[in-house]
């Protein structure tokens, strides 16, 4: 089915035409309110053009209602039981490789956690997104 715009683009100088006119062989006038005739064919291939876009636009809509159902629903499972699955042999590795404890950590150099200013949340020394259980600082002695 043609699209609303290049079928308006065909129809609307035939539109056009039907509700101009000419006068003494200028070109051609928008015609007087007052003296407007109603154009039957006009208006039907109007009212045409109008239930084809409708037509269109239901089918369009169902199309993409059956995209959504048939083909995105099921990617977006398949997906997070993909993503189920690597997290959970993520887990099991954190469980079969527990963290170590601070006091058998390596030392920490001096290039490590370098701070120039304080943060201002906090102690000012752990960062915004800072997690105690996967991060490892030692206090300042």
């Amino acid at each position: 089915m043609l699209s609303r715009a290049f079928t308006r683009r065909a129809i609307a100088p035939t539109l056009r035409r039907n509700f101009t006119s000419v006068k003494h062989g200028h070109e051609s006038e928008v015609r007087s309110a007052f003296t407007y005739k109603p154009d039957a064919a006009a208006g039907a291939e109007f009212i045409k053009l109008e239930e084809e876009t409708a037509h269109h636009s239901e089918a369009t809509a169902k199309f993409w209602g059956k995209i959504s159902l048939f083909v995105v629903v099921p990617v977006i499972a398949a997906t997070a039981i993909h993503t189920y699955i690597i997290e959970k042999e993520h887990f099991e590795h954190l469980a079969a490789h527990p963290r170590l404890p601070d006091s058998e950590l390596p030392p920490e150099f001096d290039y490590q956690n370098v701070r120039t200013t304080r943060f201002f949340w906090g102690n000012g020394d752990k960062t915004l997104f800072w997690n105690d259980y996967f991060n490892h600082k030692r206090e300042s002695d």
